[in-house]
């Protein structure tokens, strides 16, 4: 079983905090209409069910950024670091659809990190010890937004607000003062307000995160206590193995040996074996592995588990990403 990722303990990057009372409020909150993939979306996949497709999210990530490189997380942050990723593939999605690379950016950690859990929490202090839950980081790239990995300090006039590289121990600082850190006065959680996540809806299981992501193609956050081996066997699955209370990402959907694509967020080489499609640059496979179906089932039941939307309702999307390597060409 994994010990340590990059020389860090694996027990101090696992920092899913569950909180059913805290995702039960968020089901309840007016504001967001569907708040259950299940019951929101039961004619949308029966309707659609026979035409899923395998899809790969990342696909538009590549044609945005081709040397996409995967970060680190330095704290247990890795609940931000799931939400990162949903958040940077819809703005990458939306880039491609615009034909505009220039809409695209990375998505900044800190900002969620903080937002989940001050912001969400009624403005206190979320103290020095790590730790968040799914829902909260949802809720905030809803109802507050997305920061991207830029320098923002000209706009705001915060030093600190230079977000071009990525800081865990700006990630631990924000995490007891919130979104922008101890001076920010609000003004970053304005900058956030113009790039918001426009619906989030719980998934109960592998059929809910096949509709997300091949209808509607968006990606989903998986937070529980699931471990595995990251090393993959001949299809590009790997095995369950050991507990890990960590948040990650669902970034694919596959219908031949069903399953969904998960990606981690240590680092950009920490999974091995075959890759599936063979057809996988190097710089997605290295974080990435296949979950099988009754896995995410199980994943599911944390009832801490989110499909990401980029419009206000679920809907189907009918971009086609397997085309979009033949008809550009990667880095033009």
């Amino acid at each position: 079983m994994i010990q340590q990722v990059n020389g860090v303990d694996i027990a101090d990057l696992c920092g899913w905090k569950p909180n059913p009372a805290g995702v039960t409020s968020i089901l309840n909150d007016p504001s967001n209409p569907f708040p259950d993939f299940t019951n929101a979306t039961y004619n949308l996949r029966g309707q659609f069910a026979a035409d899923m497709e395998e899809t790969l999210l990342y696909e538009p990530l590549l044609w945005a950024d081709p040397s996409y490189r995967r970060g680190a997380q330095a704290i247990g942050s890795c609940v931000a670091w799931g939400a990162e990723l949903a958040a940077t593939l819809i703005t990458a999605k939306m880039a491609y659809k615009s034909r505009s690379k220039k809409r695209y950016a990375e998505a900044a950690t800190e900002a969620i990190y903080g937002g989940c859990r001050v912001e969400t929490n009624g403005g206190r202090r979320g103290g020095y010890s790590d730790g968040a839950y799914g829902a909260a980081a949802a809720q905030f790239m809803k109802e507050w937004g997305v920061v991207y990995r830029k320098d923002y300090s000209q706009e705001t006039g915060i030093s600190e607000h230079d977000l071009s590289q990525y800081s865990g121990s700006k990630e631990k600082e924000w995490g007891n003062w919130g979104c922008g850190g101890r001076n920010d006065g609000g003004k970053l959680d304005q900058v956030a307000k113009g790039n918001p996540v426009k619906l989030i809806s719980k998934v109960n299981s592998f059929d809910d995160v096949a509709a997300a992501i091949a209808i509607s193609k968006c990606p989903v956050t998986i937070a529980s206590d699931y471990g595995c081996s990251m090393r993959r066997d001949r299809n590009g699955f790997c095995s369950r193995s050991g507990s890990w209370s960590h948040q990650m990402c669902l970034i694919g959907v596959r219908f031949d040996k069903p399953g969904a694509l998960c990606a981690q967020s240590w680092g950009p080489n920490v999974a091995s074996g075959p890759k599936y499609p063979a057809s996988m640059p190097d710089n997605i496979a290295g974080f990435t592995w296949w979950i099988p179906a009754r896995d995410v089932d199980w994943i599911c039941r944390s009832g801490d588990c989110w499909a990401i939307g980029d419009y206000a309702n679920w809907r189907r999307d009918r971009t086609d990403f397997k085309k979009i390597f033949n008809r550009f060409t990667i880095g033009a």
